[in-house]
């Protein structure tokens, strides 16, 4: 069994209004650092807005920054409530994916055309042709399309599509 030593960064907020806010280092790209809270930085601002810091400054800062004086901090906003308010429910908060995190903030995606191939149960060439001499063309082919879409099970086309993605990224480019 191999253990990981993966080594992480901790930082503590210098300006903003997150003053004082430890944080723990995720990832970066050309723009932005990305933190495990979710929370980013612009690149170029980065060594401006935050100070690096040791795991045990990590730790007390963050112990001391979610309770000051009997009031309850959540997601960065005071909520201002006494401890021990019957009416207040403490929710505790939602654990994030941290590449959901990252792909959520992407500005720059790259259009990317994947190739689909469907078998579909579609009428004759001849049965269109007769209709479209019966019927406006317009009609025929909205109508021929809505037909043809009734067909497609949704969970397959979406578990193609989801094959097609990972394909794009592992076949060599």
């Amino acid at each position: 069994m191999s253990e990981s030593l993966e080594v992480k960064k901790y930082y503590v907020w210098e300006s903003t209004f997150l003053k004082g806010t430890p944080e723990v280092y995720l990832a970066e790209n050309e723009e932005l650092v990305f933190f495990e809270s979710g929370r980013t930085a612009n690149k170029n601002d980065f060594e401006l807005q935050l100070s690096k810091i040791t795991e045990e400054d990590f730790d007390q800062l963050n112990k001391s920054s979610n309770t000051i004086d009997n009031v309850i901090i959540q997601n960065d906003f005071f909520a201002n409530i006494p401890l021990g308010n019957p009416d207040v429910v403490i929710q505790e908060p939602i654990e994030q994916n941290p590449i959901q995190i990252i792909l959520d903030k992407q500005k720059k995606l790259e259009e990317t055309q994947i190739a689909i191939n469907l078998t579909l149960n579609l009428p004759s060439k001849k049965a269109v042709e007769f209709l479209n001499m019966m019927f406006d063309e317009e009609e025929v082919f909205e109508t021929l399309s809505n037909f043809v879409l009734k067909q497609l099970d949704e969970t397959a086309l979406q578990e193609f599509v989801k094959e097609a993605i990972i394909k794009n990224y592992t076949d060599a480019s």
